[in-house]
């Protein structure tokens, strides 16, 4: 069987849960990664390969999450109309089989694992031997999107025999769907990559001097900057660094930030470099505003500060990190986030709590998620035989 992996973001992109799944069930099937033209950057409409057993194919597709607003007004717009619903799936389709000719796949022998619901159109061209539906963020959570695309979501709900999502209210929400058996698989952490300390170099651009307070991760309009801003100015000793890719729509926000002499934005960093910076953090930090979208949130990063040892402490932006209260730090109010932030960096110094975040981050590999991913899949696959 061949894997058609239906993404939300680039393969090029930033290293995320996709990525890391698509990886590893290379390892088992051949994977077909299936990702949305991206605007003014590289697409790949004839298939390319990326790694052993996976090769990577662009789709056009409406840009609904786009990083600009004037694309995303006029794709609001022009989704609506009824002719170009119809004319893009079937676009898409003559890619697609195309791929699959130039690849050697028997369309009789495929699955679909969709992240990207707006693909599923794809799939009623085909007969699968499986489509399973790996629900990771809150669709509704970043734009309103049309109702068309409820419609959509709720068509790969209804399709797909094997459903998983990443947080204990993702699969509320599902549920309230009408679908009575999602599966919860959390994100992980590539626990070799990010556990290693021993002869790491501290990057040169990485500051000297006060202890380091650091987030990595996209850089985006839920990041709360007033408590940012509110912990540099009491908190001059420390040194506040961020690494990731800015949007748009927080450059101003992130601008007015530089007057501060301890905050240092280093943008964004190839993913295999990210472990020379982490080590020499004194603590992590998850800024989130608390709303729709980050109420659902299952942070990477939580996985992978404690795989690097270093204490984290966040907002209180979900009722889900009840599930960590003995690993992190909850903070309340602004307040709060400082004092914890002190609390936290003392314990970057203690074998014992250290010991208890690379137990979490051990047990919660990226090679453990999917293999879970990969038997429920398995398992569908033997019970239609």
């Amino acid at each position: 069987m061949t894997l058609i992996f239906f993404s939300d973001i680039p393969w090029h992109g930033l290293h995320q849960r996709p990525q890391h799944i698509a990886s590893r069930l290379a390892r088992r099937w051949p994977v077909l990664w299936v990702e949305p033209a991206t605007l003014l950057k590289k697409n790949r409409y004839t298939p390319v390969y990326a790694e052993p057993n996976l090769h990577i194919l662009s789709l056009p597709a409406f840009p609904y999450n786009a990083r600009f607003a004037s694309i995303r007004f006029l794709t609001g717009i022009f989704s609506r109309t009824p002719v170009l619903r119809w004319v893009m799936p079937r676009i898409q389709l003559w890619i697609l089989r195309r791929a699959f000719r130039i690849l050697g796949i028997d369309h009789r022998n495929i699955g679909f694992l969709v992240q990207n619901f707006q693909l599923i159109s794809l799939v009623d061209f085909f007969e699968p031997r499986i489509v399973s539906f790996d629900y990771i963020d809150n669709a509704f959570g970043f734009r309103k999107l049309p109702r068309h695309m409820h419609n959509m979501w709720l068509k790969t709900l209804n399709r797909s025999e094997v459903i998983t999502v990443t947080s204990p209210t993702l699969k509320r929400q599902v549920e309230a769907a009408g679908s009575v058996h999602p599966h919860l698989i959390p994100n992980g952490v590539e626990y070799e990559t990010f556990s290693l300390s021993d002869g790491i170099e501290r990057p040169s651009d990485l500051p000297q001097g006060n202890p380091v307070v650091g987030y990595i991760g996209a850089v985006n309009t839920w990041f709360d900057f007033d408590l940012l801003r509110y912990l540099l100015s009491t908190m001059p000793e420390r040194n506040f660094v961020v690494i990731g890719r800015e949007h748009p729509e927080t450059r101003r926000s992130l601008n007015s930030l530089s007057s501060f002499r301890n905050f240092f934005f280093l943008g964004f960093r190839p993913y295999k470099t990210i472990p020379s910076y982490l080590i020499h953090f004194n603590a992590g930090i998850i800024p989130f505003k608390k709303n729709e979208l980050t109420g659902a949130v299952n942070p990477v990063k939580l996985y992978e500060y404690s795989a690097a040892g270093v204490p984290t402490v966040t907002t209180d932006f979900s009722e889900d990190l009840k599930e960590f209260e003995n690993l992190i730090f909850v903070a309340h109010s602004h307040n709060e986030f400082a004092t914890h932030l002190e609390k936290a960096m003392v314990l970057r110094r203690n074998a014992t709590f250290i010991e208890k975040l690379d137990a979490f981050a051990r047990e919660n590999d990226w090679n453990a998620r999917a293999d879970t991913l990969a038997a429920l899949i398995e398992q569908r696959l033997q019970s239609r035989q």
